[in-house]
């Protein structure tokens, strides 16, 4: 239980300085266009954290890893090293592991608020497939949205072609969260929480 509070601790410090960082290099390297998606997901994370400790809402230090493993591949690989320019791929495989990640961790959030219950693995993995496609067409609008109000340099979806193999690496990847969780199984809270 010790190890566990000190490895969440460390995730949450390496976050953090590892945003200022980005913030930095972004601005040394003249990138403002994506100062905002850093500043953003900086602050959603932070008010996690709060309201993580004000309703004692806990999940796994697997799960926080996938998280900050995501959202660190998506700025240092994505915004410094302009992967989603570079690479056609870069920006699939990025959804297809940013989906399982938020799935895991919608679910792990949803199980401390709400009464779920399967009769069989096969509706859990239905219910869990569908928020993960739930979550993949709302991450699409959001794009969608983002590119007619902010008009951007570099439109987050570029043709039609790019938000349909993005909605497909999403099913991916809610499909691999969704096997994960009911068939192989993993910790979803941290262990005094259980």
């Amino acid at each position: 239980m010790y190890l566990e509070a000190k490895t969440k601790n460390f995730f949450s410090i390496t976050f953090f300085a590892m945003q200022f960082i980005i913030l930095i290099v972004l601005i040394n390297t003249q990138k403002f266009d994506y100062l905002r998606d850093v500043i953003f997901i900086t602050t959603i994370a932070a008010l996690y954290l709060f309201l993580e400790a004000k309703f004692s809402i806990s999940v796994s230090n697997y799960i926080r890893g996938c998280l900050v493993l995501v959202i660190s591949v998506h700025e240092i690989g994505g915004k410094i090293f302009e992967l989603y320019l570079r690479s056609a791929m870069f920006d699939k495989y990025l959804h297809v592991f940013g989906i399982y990640s938020l799935v895991l961790f919608v679910y792990a959030i949803m199980r401390q608020f709400m009464e779920i219950s399967f009769k069989s693995r096969l509706n859990k993995f239905i219910f869990l497939t569908l928020v993960g496609i739930s979550l993949g067409a709302f991450f699409e609008i959001m794009e969608f949205m983002l590119d007619i109000t902010l008009k951007p340099k570099l439109p987050n979806q570029k043709d039609l072609m790019d938000t349909n193999l993005d909605l497909i690496a999403d099913c991916v990847g809610a499909l691999i969260a969704a096997f994960h969780l009911c068939f192989i199984g993993i910790q979803l809270r941290l262990s005094k929480d259980k």
